[in-house]
């Protein structure tokens, strides 16, 4: 009888790892939403002519769409898609 006693145990605690990762698996997903809807954030605010213009504006324009906006998109197609593609 103890060794069914053990084995239920095991299954019990088996049950709580089980449901405490479909929890983490729910809140990731809902992070992983929340950072694919936040990627508008990696342009704004745009530069209008007069709130800044000329080289600068230009090359931080160039910065936020080729370093900030393009390391985004590798997060959100590469390293979210592979979470995406684990099943629990």
């Amino acid at each position: 009888m103890s060794t069914l006693s053990y084995l239920n145990r095991q299954l019990s605690n088996k049950q709580d790892q089980l449901e405490r990762l479909h929890t983490c698996e729910r809140e990731l997903k809902e992070c992983r939403n929340e950072f694919k809807a936040d990627q508008r954030f990696c342009l704004s605010p745009e530069l209008s002519p007069t709130t800044w213009r000329g080289k600068l504006a230009k090359d931080f324009e160039r910065i936020r769409r080729d370093g900030i906006l393009q390391n985004y998109k590798d997060i959100k197609n590469n390293q979210m898609s592979q979470f995406h593609n684990c099943s629990f």
